[in-house]
């Protein structure tokens, strides 16, 4: 198999223009109605990652020319369900296999319009999902929403794989390891973000109203307490629940916060250890490690999350939702201006001199505290967007995506462990602040679809932030 890799690397190498189009050609067949049934595409997307791994290709340029097959010979399948519609019965092919096409129209009754995203990575019915959502009607717009967020998933979800396989051929045994811890540490972080996390979250909302009555029974038997928190904890009160979570979440942040802080100043032993730290992480460091902790550390640039911010803004004031959009410009803005404000005061030097300007220093860390204090903000809004079962998706989400950044930001050396756990309570203080003006104006986000379209814009900023800039992070 190695051999076979080295002749391939070698006419890629001599014919670099022909491989490009050749996944192309390779995606459009495997997603093609009728062509996908029997085009072995997923053989040949795990063996140009397997090139991948073997440098004879480019991980970006590929993948746009996947993505691409992919998008169009699904966006051609639904147009041609949309015009044949139901004539599409009596084509050769699904008069002698009719069983396709009623398992992809099962598939499509069952799951609706996400069945196209999940169609993709169903085998035998993927190439006939499109087909069949032309055929039932589904809307273009709600269809091409569906089919890049799916070809987006799909590429990387072949192609990371052969890369694996492709490196573990070239990569010894210590580097294998070293890689396997990192990969190790991301799995935990998915664990904590998603699984933890919906546990607690529905452990709490079981529990809480239990907890609720037993603290305000006890209160109101307390003539003290009544009378400093009796208005905080009425009855009738809405708000009573998230405001007694967010102020004790407030006091930890804060008090967190500004103990790293005088560690910092002062030099105490947090600030010892983060030095252990980071040589402990810079010890395991590989060059595909890097490749990883690079693409996910570019997640918290400007270059996605200020584009992304403005394009939530203008969603919201086109839904006429001027309150919360300005909300979220402060939260922004506010949280942005802590950041810089800290950094001068404290100055305290990076692990690696990277920066210039504003973000020169090193304590709290930007990258932490702004993705923290945007996303957080972002997944708060979008929960609104979602059915009362997935609220804590969007939670889920941002919390994986901040965890995954502050950790990059320590294994590539751009900070000390202060700087992100400082970053991380800065973020979580700032944030709980703007919730609570959120909440105290009574005001409820109405704006459908914000959670698809922020999903949407992301990804897009996400990929091409990646394709362009990568090289020069």
């Amino acid at each position: 198999m190695h051999e076979l890799l080295l002749q391939l690397t070698a006419w890629i190498t001599g014919h670099p223009n022909s491989a490009g189009l050749i996944i192309f050609f390779s995606s459009f067949a495997e997603s093609l109605a009728f062509v996908g049934l029997i085009m072995p595409g997923t053989v040949l997307m795990l063996a140009a990652g397997a090139l991948i791994a073997q440098g004879a290709l480019s991980f970006w340029p590929t993948m746009a020319w996947a993505v691409c097959g992919a998008v169009l010979a699904d966006g051609l399948s639904f147009l041609l369900g949309h015009h044949f519609t139901q004539k599409i019965r009596r084509f050769s092919l699904f008069v002698r296999f009719p069983d396709m096409l009623v398992r992809g129209e099962e598939f499509f009754r069952r799951h609706g319009g996400k069945s196209v995203f999940l169609g993709r990575f169903v085998g035998p019915i993927r190439p006939v999902i499109p087909l069949v959502a032309g055929m039932m009607g589904m809307g273009q717009g709600r269809f091409s929403i569906y089919n890049i967020l799916s070809a987006l998933a799909w590429a990387p979800a072949y192609l990371l794989p052969g890369m694996a396989f492709g490196a573990s051929l070239a990569l010894a045994g210590e580097v294998a390891g070293r890689l396997a811890l990192l990969l190790g540490i991301l799995g935990a972080l998915l664990w904590v973000a998603f699984s933890l996390f919906h546990k607690l979250f529905r452990f709490f909302s079981g529990h809480w109203a239990g907890w609720e009555k037993k603290l305000v029974i006890f209160i109101d038997h307390s003539p003290t307490l009544r009378q400093w928190l009796g208005g905080l904890f009425d009855r009738k009160a809405p708000l009573v629940r998230p405001l007694l979570i967010l102020s004790l979440f407030f006091i930890g942040a804060c008090w967190l916060f500004f103990g790293i802080t005088e560690d910092v100043v002062t030099g105490d032993p947090l600030v010892r250890a983060g030095t252990s730290f980071y040589h402990l992480l810079q010890g395991i460091r590989t060059p595909w490690g890097d490749v990883i902790m690079v693409a996910m550390t570019m997640i918290g640039d400007a270059a996605i999350t200020v584009p992304l911010a403005m394009a939530v803004l203008v969603r919201l004031l086109a839904c006429g939702q001027r309150f919360i959009a300005l909300v979220f410009t402060i939260t922004i803005a506010g949280g942005f201006a802590l950041v810089v404000l800290i950094k001068e005061l404290v100055r305290m030097p990076r692990p690696i001199d990277m920066y210039g300007g504003a973000v020169h220093w090193a304590f709290p860390s930007s990258h932490a505290t702004m993705a923290l204090v945007i996303y957080g903000f972002l997944a708060l809004l979008c929960s609104r967007d979602v059915k009362p079962g997935l609220r804590w998706l969007p939670f889920a989400l941002s919390l994986f995506l901040v965890l995954t950044i502050g950790f990059s930001r320590l294994y590539l050396g751009a900070h000390w462990l202060s700087d992100v756990v400082g970053g991380f309570s800065l973020g979580t203080a700032w944030l709980i602040v703007m919730t609570v003006v959120y909440l105290h104006d009574g005001r409820r986000i109405s704006c459908r679809g914000l959670f698809r379209f922020s999903l949407l814009v992301f990804l897009v900023l996400v990929t091409f932030h990646w394709a362009t800039g990568f090289h020069d992070n």
